[in-house]
């Protein structure tokens, strides 16, 4: 079981923002259990970001998406889950979510 709207916000954001200097690429989603946790990476092959540079004084997860599926997995399962994004500047972003492996 995962929370509703997890993925969506963060595919969206992938699709609006990580080709604007390149016109063609991809974006995959992969899903993988190890022992008692659930991940699903997000990767594209975008224009890739600074995660250390704030644009207008404001992190990545000022965003509402992916602010708020940050918070609500957190909510739900505690501070170490969430999610984590990994960006290159011209080599594209993954973003992880990480979840407990529930039965």
């Amino acid at each position: 079981k995962v929370p509703n709207m997890m993925i969506q916000p963060i595919i969206e954001n992938a699709y609006m923002y990580a080709f604007q200097n390149k016109k063609v690429g991809f974006i995959t989603l992969f899903g993988k259990m190890n022992k008692n946790q659930l991940f699903f990476e997000i990767v594209d092959n975008g224009d890739g970001f600074d995660t250390n540079k704030k644009e207008n004084g404001k992190d990545y997860f000022s965003g509402i998406g992916i602010k708020n599926v940050n918070e609500r997995i957190q909510l739900l399962y505690g501070q170490d889950y969430g999610v984590h994004i990994h960006s290159i500047i011209g080599s594209g972003t993954t973003v992880t979510i990480v979840l407990p492996l529930l039965e």
